[in-house]
């Protein structure tokens, strides 16, 4: 399979990430220490000390977590808070004179929730030990909860059979990552790489990913911007209810993670894994796939520091197909060419079985520095670079991939000579370059009892979508294509052009993100805890991208704006905590806005004033400037309406008309009150409840798009006297409603207003015996004032203002609205014996009025879909959901030498299938005769089982780990995207009203056609590969 390297990076900057990576992954290799980790966010610990004789609360016990620095003092009452705790496992030592010391190993410290430990201190007369030690069991759920929240530590990331954090999440309940379905993304989606994530149902881009307070989100189109490696996350939080209100821009959840650090002595891993072994062995995919990918971590002090300053580093590096497909065997043999039958196919389809497309090359590399000034006062400086090159496989570009003359079955000079005509494969076929960069400086001191934290951040986005031609990018320099008569892409007939044809984008988003975030967290009594925060983020855009929208010839399409929005918050939060209940009480306001030229009424670009009002009544206007030419426009009070008959003050009455049509945009602002309640039912067991409004700002692509603001054609119509026809594709004028040359998309919107949830959550959490936990959760989500299309009103304007005389536009406002509502239960158990286990199930069921902005508009506009008129199914109601982990594990106490540093965990998953809209047509042609309820079909369901197997052997102060990593071990054909004919993947058309170009097909069509694998899920994958801890 052919692979073409290529980056936005300089030389330079590629040879300093390589040597970061090299230095991150060998360097473990090179070193060897004993075990020592660290994170950043924090947690509280606190408890009571009393006298085991007499139960009296005892004060002026120290109590200090063992290594750290950090303790406190009982006070009258007994009790005690140690704040701002890294989330870890410590050793929690109590001590006073006169009684015996008593350490508690093994206490898990979570993000953002309180741990108690309380003491029961022995007198030393009558001890029998001078120190007592405890154990303590790692709570399986977080009883004192007040909503719902999974905690995922280090230890279960390295332990899972996965590779990336999300693939982690999908096993929470809840979390589902959204495949390549043409149904739920839009074509323009899938053209920019994003991997999108759905929450509860709800539509991408509604989750906040924060590194260690930080948000990674991609501001322009929503959702996550990429995955933090695995090895450099000390623990990961992902709440999808119940939000404090220190969280906002979250309509459905929230993932944070708290980064290692470098402890008190040296540590780290380094793991390896590949598919090339499987392939020897004789697995075809996986000798396709081609899979490789390397990844550790190293901390700890740096010498002669006296431990004060701390360093880690983590690298990944990884490469594979995009995808690996197993097509039928019904391909076309030049030497035996099928007989004349219906269904024969394509004379280009010459390669059976596996077949191998595209790549996906990324890179990362995470270094953090930690200075304490105190246990209590340390800086932190952190930064990651993130890279991914990828091409995607694209079914109407089949043929593109690879030279035909390549195929096994091209085997004689005759053969070759029949394909040789065929240049199908010079076809260029888009690619991806994506770049993140975050650099995030921190302070955090506690005094007494309050802790404060400040976090300054710079976030660096950059995409660049590009046609490569024998390693050149080719920028917007089209070549047309052509479509067989069985939709695939074919060579175009663009004179002096060396490929034979090109993809439809060249461009992308350039977005530096700053943001200020400062939190301050006061222990104030016993029983409150006062937080109150302060962020903002301030943007600097650059989005531009071009795109080829001809149809039978180039035509070139420029999207194109500028902007430095920002967006600002502040909180405040009380958590009342007594032992018979406990109070989560927050109010969060948000602020932002745009910036930027646009029109007063989105839904009449003339704000009801048009040339025919000006000539009518002229004296009631003054002189307006054209915002084209700079020349003043007065005028005329001899004027009427028969004036407008004539051209040249017509077009002058357009330009004095549009002078009230724009204004700054606003100012949007949304108070969100935050609840939660947990009440004890036993020692072990808790009810909650929770009511949020939780909010989120426009994403900035539904903000700016066609909008041409902080372009020179921000403000400028489209239609007055001077401007050029092709101001309208090169972004010179705006807002763009209307082309005469090619299909406008939707209108963004600065005006749009922040969006909400409204949620509520009744929960039931419990520990069951020493080893077991239950979960039980209901939540109602009231989503509404989300963003969606609409169109705009049909007026009349004589001067054509903006380029036709009846504008009709798509633009977006926010009146779309979503109910999800469901259940979720989950039962653990914790590794005891040996072995583990955890079990969720989920049933929702989520409702909407329509698809999110780009897919709705894709669906209306170009398919020819109706506008729903109800709430309707949602394109990813999944209603029913099943995870499932076992677990084994053990170190070195196992009872049989075989079995030490060994550990197994198997992942199951099972969900329904994925919703599709039925067709009754053969051709899947999609209109209103034809079409059932959109989203009323079901698709087959979900089944998958992962596995990954280890065995260490130690030596030299070092674990040396073998292990075998497998995804879908069963090999399932899971349908993910069927087809609307048949409602499966392996029969049944297309719904043709998606083909991106090309005629329309009849029942003859080939036998290509109907071979679609890549509407299947991945199949089995086999790597085998060594890890290595010290």
């Amino acid at each position: 399979m052919k692979r073409q390297e290529f980056s936005g990076q300089t030389f330079a900057a590629r040879l300093v990430t390589n040597a970061l990576v090299a230095l991150v992954l060998v360097g473990g290799l090179l070193t060897t220490a004993v075990p020592a980790s660290g994170q950043a966010v924090s947690g509280k610990l606190t408890g009571v000390a009393t006298d085991a004789q007499t139960g009296e609360p005892m004060a002026g016990v120290q109590v200090y977590l063992e290594g750290t620095g950090l303790g406190s003092l009982t006070a009258e009452n007994g009790r005690y808070f140690i704040i701002n705790v890294t989330p870890g496992t410590y050793t929690v030592v109590a001590e006073v004179i006169g009684y015996q010391t008593t350490r508690v190993e093994n206490v898990t410290i979570v993000i953002n929730a309180t741990r108690t430990i309380d003491f029961e201190l022995t007198p030393q007369a009558i001890a029998v030990e001078e120190i007592r030690v405890e154990v303590e069991a790692t709570p399986l759920i977080e009883v004192n909860e007040r909503g719902s929240t999974d905690m995922i530590s280090s230890q279960a990331l390295e332990s899972l059979p996965i590779v990336t954090i999300d693939q982690a999440l999908e096993l929470k309940q809840g979390f589902f990552s959204v495949p390549d379905n043409e149904n739920i993304l839009a074509f323009t989606e899938v053209s920019r790489g994003i991997s999108p994530i759905r929450i509860r149902g709800g539509r991408n881009g509604e989750t906040v990913t924060l590194i260690d307070g930080i948000p990674i989100n991609n501001f322009v189109f929503g959702g996550p911007s990429f995955n933090l490696t695995k090895v450099a996350v000390g623990q990961m939080t992902f709440r999808r209810g119940g939000l404090p209100a220190m969280y906002g821009n979250a309509l459905s959840g929230v993932v944070d993670i708290a980064t290692k650090s470098g402890g008190t002595s040296l540590s780290g891993s380094f793991e390896y894994q590949t598919s090339k072994l499987s392939g020897a062995l004789g697995s075809t995919q996986d000798e396709l796939n081609d899979f490789d990918f390397l990844e550790g971590y190293i901390g700890g002090p740096i010498p002669g520091t006296s431990d004060k300053l701390r360093f880690m580093f983590a690298g990944m590096k990884g490469s594979e197909a995009a995808r690996v497909l197993e097509f039928d065997d019904d391909v076309f043999d030049p030497t035996n060419p099928p007989a004349d039958r219906l269904n024969e196919p394509n004379q280009q389809d010459v390669w059976p079985g596996w077949r191998a497309f595209g790549y996906d090359n990324r890179q990362q590399v995470y270094g953090k520095l930690t200075y304490l000034f105190t246990p209590t006062s340390k800086l932190n400086l952190s930064i990651v670079n993130n890279t991914r090159q990828y091409q995607r496989f694209d079914f109407d570009f089949l043929f593109s991939y690879e030279s035909p003359e390549e195929s096994p079955i091209i085997d004689s000079r005759a053969d070759s000579l029949f394909v040789d005509g065929f240049n199908e494969d010079e076809v260029v076929i888009g690619s991806v370059f994506q770049e993140q960069t975050l650099i995030v400086g921190s302070y955090d001191m506690v005094i007494g009892r309050t802790f404060l934290n400040i976090n300054a951040g710079i976030y660096d986005q950059k995409r660049n979508n590009c046609n490569f031609f024998q390693g050149v990018c080719l920028g917007n320099n089209w070549a047309d294509i052509n479509f067989t008569g069985d939709q695939f892409a074919a060579s175009g007939i663009t004179l002096n052009h060396p490929a034979a044809g090109t993809d439809q984008f060249s461009g992308g988003e350039d977005i530096t993100t700053y943001v200020l975030r400062a939190d301050v967290q006061s222990q104030v009594t016993d029983h409150h805890n006062l937080q109150f925060g302060v962020y903002g983020d301030f943007h600097d855009l650059l989005y531009n991208e071009d795109r080829n929208l001809g149809t039978n010839e180039v035509f070139n399409v420029l999207q194109r704006y500028e902007g430095k929005p920002w967006d600002a918050a502040v909180y405040l939060q009380d958590i009342i905590e007594y032992d018979f209940i406990s109070l989560d009480l927050g109010l969060r306001v948000d602020v932002g806005k745009a910036g930027g030229q646009f029109f007063v009424n989105p839904l009449d670009p003339t704000n009801g004033t048009t040339a025919r009002e000006v000539c009518t009544n002229p004296t009631e206007w003054g002189p307006a400037t054209n915002p084209w030419t700079g020349e003043l426009v007065e005028p005329d009070p001899n004027w009427n309406l028969l004036s407008c008959s004539d051209p040249d003050t017509r077009n002058d009455a357009a330009v004095i008309a549009h002078q009230d049509d724009f204004e700054e945009s606003s100012t949007r602002t949304q108070i969100s009150p935050r609840l939660g309640i947990s009440f004890p039912v036993t020692a072990r067991s808790s009810v909650f409840f929770n009511y949020a409004i939780n909010t989120q700002n426009p994403v900035l692509n539904n903000i700016y798009q066609n909008t041409s603001i902080g372009t020179p054609g921000e403000a400028v119509p489209c239609g007055i006297e001077g401007v050029p026809r092709d101001a309208v594709n090169t972004a010179r004028c705006g807002p763009i409603v209307f082309s005469d040359q090619f299909s406008t998309s939707f209108l963004g919107n600065p005006n749009l207003v922040i969006e909400r949830t409204s949620m509520y959550e009744l929960g039931f959490l419990s520990e069951l015996g020493d080893n077991f936990a239950l979960s039980v959760i209901l939540y109602n989500k009231d989503q509404f004032g989300l963003t969606g299309i609409t169109q705009s009103d049909g007026i009349q304007d004589i001067g054509a203002t903006y380029g036709t005389s009846s504008p009709l536009y798509n633009v977006l406002v926010n009146e779309d609205y979503q109910t999800v509502r469901g259940i979720e239960l989950a039962l653990r158990r914790r590794i005891a014996g040996y072995w583990g286990f955890e079990l969720n199930y989920s049933y929702s069921q989520a409702r909407t009025n329509a698809a999110p902005p780009e897919r709705e508009f894709q669906s209306q506009a170009e398919e020819g879909d109706p506008t729903i008129r109800e709430e309707i199914r949602s394109e990813i109601d999944i209603p029913h959901s099943f995870n499932g982990v076992l677990s084994f594990m053990a170190g070195a106490q196992a009872p049989h030498s075989i079995f030490k540093y060994s550990s197994l965990s198997a992942t199951l998953q099972a969900r329904s299938g994925i919703p599709y809209t039925p067709t009754t047509n053969f051709s899947g042609l999609g209109n209103e005769l034809n079409q059932l309820e959109r989203n009323s079909g079901t698709g087959p369901s979900y089944f998958s089982i992962n596995l990954r197997a280890s065995k260490g052997f130690p030596l030299g102060g070092m674990v040396y780990n073998f292990f075998l990593q497998a995804t879908n071990i069963l090999d399932t054909k899971n349908c993910l995207q069927p087809l609307p004919t048949t409602g499966q993947c392996d029969s049944g058309a297309r719904d043709q009203s998606r083909r991106r170009q090309g005629n329309t097909t009849g029942d003859n069509v080939s036998s290509t056609y109907f071979d679609r694998p890549h509407l299947f899920g991945p199949r089995r994958t086999i790597n085998f590969g060594v890890r290595l801890d010290f």
